[in-house]
C-alpha cells in the first residue's frame, strides 16, 4: 500500500466562504425586521393561549432569562474553600469592629 501523496476526500471541505454566510445572515435578519409586526403577534397569540414555549420566549425576551443557581463544592460534599483558624478570628474581629461601627 502507498504512502504519502493526494488521499480522496482528505483536505478543506469546498463550502460558502464567510463572506457568503454574513450576506445570508444580513437577508435572514432584513426578512425578521420585516416580518417583526406579524411574527410578534403570532407569539403573543399562541402565549395567550396557553403556549408555555411562547411564554417562556415572551417573559425571557420582556424580563430577561431566570438566574440559575449553581452549587459547587469540593470533594465529598466538603467545602471548596475553608478558611483557617486565623483567618476566621480576622474575619469575626472585622464584623464585630462593623457591628461596632452602626
Amino acid at each position: 500500500m502507498a504512502k504519502g501523496g493526494k488521499r480522496p476526500g482528505a483536505g478543506r471541505k469546498k463550502g460558502i466562504t464567510t463572506l457568503e454566510r454574513e450576506k445570508a445572515r444580513a437577508y435572514i435578519a432584513e426578512k425578521i425586521n420585516e416580518y417583526m409586526p406579524a411574527i410578534f403577534k403570532a407569539l403573543v397569540e399562541k402565549a395567550s393561549e396557553g403556549d408555555v414555549p411562547a411564554i417562556k420566549e415572551l417573559f425571557d425576551r420582556a424580563f430577561g432569562k431566570s438566574i440559575q443557581a449553581v452549587e459547587l463544592s469540593g470533594k465529598d460534599g466538603e467545602p471548596l474553600f475553608k478558611p483557617t483558624e486565623e483567618e476566621i478570628v480576622r474575619i469575626d474581629q472585622s464584623l464585630d469592629n462593623v457591628i461596632e461601627r452602626k
